[in-house]
């Protein structure tokens, strides 16, 4: 993640820059990858979350509906669910398929973390 508005996916084997993810309009505040690692979950000061194909560098998903900043996002176990954290007194859980915002998670305050179980329950 970069305060530059980009995430750029590296190898590990050759240490070369694979792709340079542009998209974001503000920094990005955290990126990681899902649990197959095929995809990059992002968040941004912009108030945008995205999801991007490791193989092409293209943003597959622009997770939007957050009032404020992002400070956090993580992938479910499975890797089918994405939840996002903010400073909009939310977290949001995304549809890491399809890119929807199936749950709102109200909260008092700031939420600046949120991940999942690994139990499933």
């Amino acid at each position: 993640s970069s305060a530059d508005c980009t995430a750029r996916i590296w190898s590990v084997n050759t240490g070369n820059c694979m792709h340079v993810l542009h998209g974001h309009l503000d920094e990005v505040t955290c990126a990681v990858f899902s649990p197959d690692g095929l995809w990059v979950a992002t968040a941004s000061k912009d108030g945008t979350g995205g999801i991007w194909s490791v193989d092409s560098g293209e943003r597959q998903h622009l997770l939007q509906g957050h009032a404020d900043s992002l400070y956090s996002v993580r992938f479910s176990p499975d890797g089918l669910w994405v939840v996002t954290a903010s400073k909009d007194f939310s977290a949001r859980v995304w549809s890491a398929v399809s890119g929807e915002c199936e749950h709102t998670l109200e909260h008092g305050s700031l939420v600046t973390l949120a991940v999942f179980s690994g139990s499933r329950k």
